[in-house]
């Protein structure tokens, strides 16, 4: 948070895998000041983001935690909106002889518009 702080002038996004769930010190830490864009766009909704323990199983394998993000930053006196935020690779795709996940964890893709 300190190096986000204190570097660049303009709004941030901070992204990957946290390794926390959401209610971790640590997150909690992160969204006192910065925007959980997958919650601030889908309140009601798990997120789970890992894992996928072995890669070659079907789409009924179950994702069992979220500890992926993807955080805005946000400038003061500068607006935002999250437009949208979702998982994606969220499912495996059919190889000769079985499945295949893309990554033990699923993506997010989300969209955000930053007034000027």
């Amino acid at each position: 948070m300190a190096f986000v702080d204190t570097t660049g002038s303009g709004p941030a996004i901070v992204a990957g895998d946290f390794n926390a769930t959401e209610d971790s010190p640590q997150v909690r830490a992160l969204t006192d000041k910065w925007v959980d864009t997958y919650r601030a766009a889908n309140p009601g909704d798990e997120g789970w983001t890992c894992c996928i323990d072995n890669l070659a199983r079907g789409p009924t394998e179950a994702m069992e935690e979220r500890i992926d993000y993807v955080f805005l930053v946000p400038q003061a006196g500068q607006g935002y909106k999250v437009r949208s935020a979702q998982r994606v690779l969220d499912q495996p795709f059919q190889v000769s002889g079985g499945w295949q996940w893309a990554s033990d964890h699923v993506g997010l893709l989300t969209a955000i518009e930053i007034e000027q």
